[in-house]
C-alpha cells in the first residue's frame, strides 16, 4: 500500500511538472500596429498569426516585453511592434 501511495505521489509530481511549464510563444517577424480610439492590446492581438495556440495572457507579456511597457494601457495613435506570428 505504501508503495502505491509512493508510485501514486511521484506521477501526480511529473505530470504537475508538465503542466506546470507552458511552452511560452516565440515571436517571428514584427509589424507595427497605430492604436486607435479604443484599441486595446487585446485587439491589436488579433492581428497575430498563430495566437490560437497560446493563453492570451502570454502573447500580452510578449507584446509587452518587445515594447519595453509596465502596463496594459494603450493611446490613440501610440505605435506598437507586435510579431507577425508566434509559434
Amino acid at each position: 500500500m505504501k508503495k502505491l501511495l509512493i508510485v501514486l505521489l511521484a506521477g501526480m509530481f511529473c505530470a504537475g511538472a508538465v503542466f506546470a511549464s507552458p511552452q511560452e510563444p516565440q515571436s517571428v517577424g514584427e509589424q507595427t500596429f497605430t492604436a486607435a480610439s479604443g484599441d486595446t492590446l487585446w485587439t491589436a492581438m488579433e492581428r497575430i498569426e498563430g495566437r490560437e495556440k497560446f493563453d492570451g495572457h502570454q502573447i500580452i507579456n510578449l507584446i509587452q516585453n518587445m515594447n519595453d511597457m509596465d502596463g496594459v494601457d494603450i493611446k490613440p495613435g501610440q505605435e506598437i511592434i507586435l510579431p507577425e506570428e508566434v509559434s
